[in-house]
């Protein structure tokens, strides 16, 4: 299994690899090359154009401000119709103007909704400009209390004929990793009920909000709601993707063999996972008081990654599968994970394209974890079968006689009688004179014997079950059509127990036998027909012994005598 996860691992990697490789280069950065002005108050084109307190180049420092211009240069854009393109992250819109060499503006002032609806696959948005490169003069944009400062940096312009076909790859790739996880997670809830498993149910909801965080910040999301804003996509992701990392902790905690985490370990994952899922809040907040809190938002993860580092590597120590499994199973995504928080603080030289990456790892991770999880699942059910074998066997035991192998007092106590039932009380004439002359171990011996007897009986259908009641005292259950044919099915059983005794202990020279007292169960039940059957087996002693007894109605007891013995 952890061979699989290890192969599996390593074709993620080789397709990340060339991803990289083959990822669209037709996309120009601007940022660095840009000037930026920033303001607590938004201004105008003019205003801003007359401004002295433009930094050149742009200081991304400026973006952290609730208002922002970004001044374009022209020269570092392609040729021919271009698309301005940026990261699509919540804001309170935007405006981009136009200046042409013949110095009239083009100025146009884009909503949320409206930047949505110019979304491309990925988590960015394409705005066409309405001039060819070489007739623009300069590009101004105005960003109007974004969440981060990546609207700004991450902006880049290409070749207005490249975005739809790239918009369509992309958007059928995120697609078939949505359907991946969709699977993956239907398969893990079909699991967790199967086997009432927690670790699957923690892993069903971590891949369906996963698949949620897919749709919303791929900017599938737009498909399905059209004119879904900005800041409800931004918060629905971000809320997404934080609920799906804190159920890790939960999901480790019951995934991993027991006595792989120490208590004080268990604490802190489920701390680290508390924090996790606040992050689901800052969002909401952000969109709320209109502060940047983006950066705050990806440091509540760290937590979850250093103590869930340290928790595996202790588990691997210990000689834990599961920990070598889920360590294959999320290495990528970790490092993946690792490579966007350092982006959020601009300690990556990576840029949006690497998003892509984020996801490939994650419908991965789905697949890995989903051949683990089958893994664990046998492991579990065979631990299971084994459990439940040993109880049975345990049950077994308690339930049986050690000296004879039939079924105990405690057995016979427990049984459910139905009314059609014959109980019949046996016990051995005279044993004690057998223990005082021959000593316990051949009195032990006749036991075993009885015990055979009678166990052969059962299993050729004579009697339905028998019991070591105490001492030299059996019982027997018989299922006849009538209380007269199980008599006659009892006294078989009498002449078998004396044959069986004499010959498993010859050297008793004094005849073994059996009286036995008989009741059906009836409508007064199991407590009455025992009174019954101790009375007929009473009377069967007082009678001479070698008998069988039972009640007949009317205060008679009928008598079956011993059978007529041999001429010598």
């Amino acid at each position: 299994m952890v061979r699989r996860i290890a192969t599996l691992t390593a074709v993620i990697l080789a397709f990340l690899a060339t991803l990289a490789v083959v990822s669209p280069a037709s996309a120009h950065s601007l940022f660095d090359q840009s000037c930026s002005l920033a303001s607590d108050t938004p201004l105008t084109l003019a205003e801003a154009r007359a401004s002295g307190d433009w930094h050149c180049p742009a200081q991304r420092s400026d973006m952290k401000t609730r208002h922002a211009w970004v001044r374009i240069p022209p020269a570092e854009m392609p040729p021919g119709t271009v698309d301005l393109q940026s990261d699509s992250m919540a804001s309170d819109g935007m405006t981009i103007a136009t200046i042409g060499r013949d110095g009239k503006v083009h100025a146009t002032h884009y909503t949320p909704t409206a930047i949505a609806h110019h979304w491309t696959a990925g988590t960015r948005f394409s705005i066409p400009l309405p001039l060819e490169t070489k007739d623009i003069d300069s590009i101004y944009m105005r960003i109007d209390n974004p969440i981060g400062p990546q609207v700004a940096t991450s902006m880049s312009v290409a070749p207005h004929d490249s975005v739809a076909p790239e918009r369509l790859v992309l958007s059928v790739m995120l697609a078939f990793l949505t359907g991946m996880l969709a699977i993956v997670a239907i398969h893990s809830l079909v699991m967790s009920i199967a086997m009432q498993s927690r670790f699957a149910f923690y892993n069903f909801t971590g891949l369906g909000m996963l698949m949620i965080y897919t749709i919303s910040s791929s900017s599938l999301i737009f498909l399905i709601f059209p004119n879904l804003e900005l800041w409800p996509r931004t918060t629905i992701s971000y809320a997404a993707v934080a609920i799906s990392i804190s159920m890790l902790g939960p999901f480790l905690l019951n995934f991993l063999e027991p006595g792989m985490i120490t208590p004080s370990m268990r604490r802190l994952i489920v701390l680290t996972a508390s924090i996790a899922f606040a992050a689901s809040l800052i969002a909401p907040l952000a969109w709320l008081t209109g502060w940047s809190l983006r950066g705050i938002y990806h440091l509540l993860f760290v937590p979850g990654i250093v103590i869930g580092t340290i928790a595996i590597r202790e588990a691997w120590r210990k000689g834990s599968v599961m920990a070598r499994a889920f360590t294959y199973a999320w290495i990528v995504p970790t490092l993946v994970a690792v490579e966007r928080i350092a982006r959020a603080f601009n300690l990556s030289p990576l840029d949006y394209t690497a998003d892509t990456a984020f996801y490939i790892a994650m419908a991965g991770e789905g697949i890995a974890m989903s051949i683990a999880i089958a893994w664990r699942f046998n492991s579990v059910k065979h631990e299971r079968d084994e459990a439940l074998r040993r109880g049975s066997e345990l049950a077994e035991v308690a339930s049986r006689d050690s000296l004879t192998g039939l079924f105990n007092r405690r057995d016979f106590d427990s049984r459910r009688w139905r009314k059609s039932d014959v109980l019949a009380i046996v016990d051995l004439d005279r044993f004690k004179t057998i223990n005082d002359r021959h000593g316990h171990l051949v009195g032990d011996e006749v036991l075993r014997a009885v015990g055979k007897a009678l166990a052969d009986c059962v299993s050729a259908g004579q009697i339905l079950r028998a019991w070591r009641l105490g001492g030299e005292e059996f019982a027997v259950a018989i299922d006849a059509a009538s209380i007269d044919a199980a008599a006659i099915a009892l006294n078989v059983v009498r002449e078998r127990i004396a044959a069986e005794a004499r010959s498993a202990v010859p050297q008793v020279q004094e005849t073994i036998t059996a009286s036995a007292g008989m009741a059906s169960i009836g409508k007064e039940g199991m407590r009455q027909a025992y009174r019954t059957a101790d009375a007929a087996l009473y009377h069967a002693k007082a009678s001479g012994r070698d008998r069988l007894c039972y009640d007949v109605g009317s205060h008679t007891m009928a008598t079956i005598f011993p059978r007529p013995r041999a001429a010598a």
